[in-house]
């Protein structure tokens, strides 16, 4: 035991010290940058799958990362229970909400890039008994640009396909239908109203 004292004794302990700092930076650095790619690809999947919400959800033994795919949640993954709130303080720096405030439901918005789709995406942070469940609403910008004139052919094009139909006309029809009923049962137009058969 001597010996390792006086080994020691010699060594600048500031230096030993701060090595290890480093080493432990270095570890959350590592796992910071697992957590980043985890959020990367839930993010990529889902523009890939053409979702328009990602649900993930903390419950009892178990995180759910859900689509929403063509109105219909598809589970798509269940990482770790113990990285949910890894994951949720990623998206709220992402959409720059306070990550400290884990007792109050949070809105956010943040926009991502998917190779060449701009994806605007509104973050919903709201408080469970298991963690924070985080909805993540997308809405791809590339396909809604449109300009006037874009707007004014999408419109033509609808109005093509869709026959125009004037409501008074439908409710003039159906007028008209309720009385010759009401006519054929009192005898027809041709009687008056106060004669009978």
């Amino acid at each position: 035991m001597e010996p390792v004292r006086s080994d020691l004794a010699g060594e600048d302990r500031g230096a030993i010290g701060i090595e290890h700092e480093e080493t432990d930076d270095l570890l959350d650095r590592a796992f910071e940058a697992a957590i980043i790619r985890l959020v990367n690809s839930i993010l990529t999947q889902a523009v890939r799958a053409r979702a328009s919400a990602i649900h993930i959800e903390p419950f009892e033994r178990e995180l759910r990362v859900r689509y929403r795919i063509n109105g219909l949640l598809h589970k798509t993954l269940s990482p770790p229970k113990h990285l949910t709130a890894a994951i949720t303080s990623r998206i709220k720096v992402m959409a720059n909400l306070n990550i400290a405030e884990r007792r109050r439901p949070q809105d956010g918005r943040m926009r991502i890039r998917v190779g060449d789709q701009q994806v605007d995406t509104r973050v919903s942070v709201v408080p469970t008994a298991y963690g924070e469940r985080v909805v993540l609403r997308l809405s791809d910008q590339t396909s809604v640009r449109l300009g006037a004139d874009g707007i004014e052919n999408a419109h033509q094009q609808n109005c093509a396909t869709v026959p125009m139909v004037d409501p008074g006309d439908r409710q003039r029809k159906s007028r008209g239908a309720a009385d010759d009923g009401i006519d054929a049962d009192i005898g027809g137009p041709s009687h008056g109203a106060g004669s009978r058969h």
